[in-house]
């Protein structure tokens, strides 16, 4: 009867401080994560795109603005209209572009040095002010591009004024990509599409891509050799 109870007491010991030990460990190998809820925040529910600039600071689209978070405090800018920014773009001078609904533009600083934002819209004729959420804004060597369902526009910097020039779908654009210093994107109805010489082209093969939803497109290279480019496509 001793015995069994010296067992017992040696299993119970064993697993108490088996318990001990993994609470110690427990969080070992684990990232360490703070969440952040709307309130804190002060954006939306949602969040579409984040970018950061050199200096560290992060930028979030969200409603009625960008979400500007340095580590510990959150500051929204808010565009013009008010509305959901679905996408971001950052150039190599730490300029952060703006795409929303019907709008986009970028964050410059006021006399106080505090970001505000910055429309664009203003340089567009007339008639190509009409369309709805910008999906995607890709900051390239070329300019940066804004794309919508509606209407494709690049801008670049020309001095103190911009060029501005605007691409029409035959039917709608879906999501667009920046590769190896490419652009592409996706015609609804048409197929994957890359810009050549301020010209939309037909990839090879891109026709089977006309129907699909296209949400990544990444880079392949299957021989370095032959210098084949190639591509990986995520529906």
């Amino acid at each position: 009867m001793k015995y069994t109870l010296k067992i017992l007491f040696i299993l119970f010991s064993l697993m108490i401080t088996g318990k001990l030990i993994a609470f110690v460990h427990e969080e070992e190998g684990r990232p360490f994560i703070t969440s952040y809820s709307s309130d804190e925040t002060g954006g939306d529910l949602q969040t579409w795109e984040v970018v950061q600039d050199n200096r560290g600071i992060m930028y979030f689209g969200s409603s009625p603005g960008v979400l500007e978070f340095d580590g510990s405090s959150w500051r929204m800018i808010e565009t013009i209209n008010k509305t959901m920014v679905r996408s971001l773009g950052i150039d190599e001078n730490d300029r952060v572009y703006v795409g929303c609904i019907n709008d986009f533009g970028y964050l410059k600083p006021d006399s106080l040095g505090n970001l505000e934002y910055s429309s664009l819209l203003s340089h567009v004729d007339e008639e190509d002010r009409s369309f709805s959420y910008v999906w995607t804004t890709i900051v390239t060597d070329h300019g940066v591009y804004f794309q919508s369902r509606e209407k494709l526009f690049r801008y670049k910097a020309d001095g103190d004024s911009w060029e501005v020039k605007v691409w029409e779908p035959q039917d709608q654009y879906g999501f667009a990509f920046w590769l190896d210093g490419t652009y592409y994107v996706q015609q609804i109805g048409v197929g994957m599409m890359k810009m050549v010489n301020d010209s939309l082209q037909m990839l090879p093969g891109g026709e089977q891509f006309a129907n699909d939803r296209l949400q990544v497109m990444l880079p392949f290279k299957f021989s370095a050799s032959h210098h084949i480019e190639q591509f990986l496509l995520g529906t």
